[in-house]
């Protein structure tokens, strides 16, 4: 219960943004194993995964208004 009221604190609440980026690839076949597919996409079916994720607390001064 202690973890459950720590990660549903008011006075602790963060806002999280999660991106993910598909960038295509055109190189060799070589690099499979570091390769995801993806619709087709300016020639290629083939892409490098990318996540971010930022966190800030909402209570932050640079919270948008």
């Amino acid at each position: 219960m202690r973890l459950a009221m720590t990660i549903l604190d008011p006075d602790r609440s963060m806002i999280v943004s999660i991106d993910f980026v598909d960038n295509p690839y055109h190189g060799d076949a070589d690099e499979e194993g570091n390769l995801c597919r993806m619709a087709p996409t300016d020639g290629t079916t083939r892409c490098h995964r990318y996540c971010m994720r930022t966190s800030f607390p909402t209570e932050s001064p640079w919270r948008w208004q």
